[in-house]
């Protein structure tokens, strides 16, 4: 029996909230935060979700924006606030309810002990924290994290019996995929989810003597996963996009392209502790626990595991499915330790009032101050990118296309833009593989590198000091070097190689002098 009172986990949720924002350089650490930041200011400004590509030079195709949402809440939130500084916290208080509270809910579910919960949420914590990054992907573990709640809720009391007949809340689900289909492309696992509940209630009503009173909460999954999917249709492209989804998690190129695509490493931290999961859920199946696992717990088990080798980017969303099953194993784990007085304040029923006093506290002292209480200033984007370099830019105001490596297109959409378009950026689809092999042509000096430079044709280049490439470019007749600062050097063709900083004044100058997007 799991009491309701002062929690650990609470007190353990507030220590997070105070340790995690220090990791700042991890939190901005993707390379698509300039341009979600910008693609939210565009749909802003305009109220119109922009239907071709803007950022890429020599591209005007239409594009698929399936994170438009989040993009406009990051952007709103970057401009109300203090720099970065409170994504600081919001991203880890995210994560907390995605990978430690909400967790702890469905451990208290499946009616595990104390101590079995508190490391089932620890468990979750370690796996899912490793991509706690400013991107939509974090909405994607809340919305996944509360999908898993109330399917559990739902299955455990229709396998009770007692009220199965009761309907699932088909207007909240109705709500969440709605938005989550706005927001993020990983509502696609919610919708995976619903349907294991839907498989694991068929398999009970089929294979187990006296579960046809489960043929009406079966019924109500159907209708359920029906609800679920035709509410993800409400986006602005439809049908097109679960084409855009598909496309690219299809692609082989791209798969091996992204590292965060790749199967788990051994020497990586998140590989690590998913083979240390998949080991003990072994052991506890091999002592017999397997026996008192659902067919749902078992489904779970079997899906996430092999998505989570398959590919690390699952491991965030392993961690929140596996909870309930991995609640059981430590169960059995534990089956001799006694629900002591310490082990009873260890779980959590009611809300985690320590943890979001910490998180309001926080907040709005951030929102005073101007930055986060421990920091003398405010976080901007350009402490992680070579900012100095962009003092040796040309001085006259024409448009600039640029070559840069891909990860560093974002950040420059979000400086430059719109004076200067780049040739590259992280986002996938839309650079597509052309582009992508001739700037990994050009950079890493593969013969032929020259053709290729004529070819994206580019009016500044600008790129880590220590490709390949660098010394031959200096030698390349009419190239020649604006400068180097921070690990990264310009090369230019313009006659005029006077420069001024870009500041944030000349920015809005640039922008404004446009009049247009």
């Amino acid at each position: 029996m799991i009491h309701s009172r002062l929690s650990l986990l609470d007190l353990l949720g507030a220590l997070v909230l105070l340790i995690v924002p220090f990791s700042r350089q991890l939190l901005v650490a993707d390379p698509g935060v300039g341009w979600h930041l910008r693609f939210g200011e565009i749909i802003r400004s305009q109220s119109a979700i922009p239907p071709n590509e803007l950022f890429l030079y020599g591209s005007r195709k239409p594009i698929i924006l399936n994170q438009w949402l989040s993009d406009v809440l990051f952007s709103w939130l970057a401009q109300s606030g203090p720099g970065l500084d409170l994504f600081f916290l919001v991203i880890p208080f995210i994560g907390l309810c995605a990978h430690f509270i909400l967790v702890s809910k469905v451990g208290a579910l499946v009616g595990g002990k104390s101590v079995s919960v508190f490391i089932a949420a620890l468990v979750a914590l370690a796996l899912g924290s490793s991509q706690w990054i400013l991107r939509p992907v974090i909405l994607s573990f809340l919305f996944f994290s509360l999908v898993n709640l109330f399917l559990w809720q739902y299955y455990l009391r229709a396998l009770g019996g007692g009220d199965a007949q009761r309907r699932p809340p088909f207007l909240l689900f109705f709500a969440i995929f709605a938005l989550w289909a706005n927001c993020h492309p990983a509502f696609v696992f919610g919708l995976l989810l619903v349907l294991l509940v839907g498989v694991a209630l068929l398999t009970e009503v089929c294979f187990v003597p006296g579960r046809t009173t489960l043929i009406r909460p079966l019924a109500y999954t159907g209708v359920l996963f029906l609800l679920c999917l035709v509410s993800t249709f409400l986006n602005p492209y439809g049908v097109g996009l679960y084409k855009s989804i598909f496309s690219l998690v299809g692609d082989s190129y791209f798969s091996n392209l992204n590292q965060e695509w790749l199967s788990p490493s051994v020497l990586d931290h998140s590989c690590s502790m998913l083979l240390i999961l998949v080991l003990v859920l072994l052991i506890g199946v091999a002592k017999g626990v397997g026996a008192k696992f659902s067919f749902l717990d078992t489904l779970v088990v079997l899906v996430f595991i092999a998505a989570s080798l398959h590919t690390r980017r699952y491991i965030p969303f392993a961690a929140i499915a596996l909870s309930a099953p991995l609640v059981r194993v430590f169960d059995h784990i534990f089956k001799y330790v006694s629900e002591t007085r310490l082990s009873r304040l260890i779980a959590l029923e009611g809300p985690p009032l320590i943890t979001a006093t910490v998180f309001v506290l926080l907040f709005s002292t951030t929102l005073i101050l101007g930055h986060l209480p421990w920091a003398s200033r405010s976080t901007d984007l350009s402490e992680y990118y070579p900012e100095d370099v962009l003092a040796f830019l040309p001085q006259d105001s024409r448009e600039l296309r640029i070559l840069s490596v891909p990860d560093w297109g974002g950040y420059l959409i979000w400086r430059l833009w719109p004076r200067g378009q780049v040739y590259a950026d992280d986002r996938n689809l839309e650079t597509g593989k052309e582009r992508y092999e001739d700037f990994f042509s050009f950079a890493n000096a593969k013969p032929g590198w020259d053709q290729k430079l004529k070819q994206i044709a580019p009016d500044v280049i600008i790129l880590p000091e220590d490709l390949n490439v660098i010394a031959l470019l200096g030698q390349k007749s009419g190239w020649v070097e604006l400068g180097r600062s921070s690990g990264a050097v310009v090369f230019g063709t313009l006659p005029d190689t006077a420069s001024i900083p870009i500041t944030n004044e000349n920015y809005r100058f640039l922008k404004t002098s446009r009049g247009h997007i």
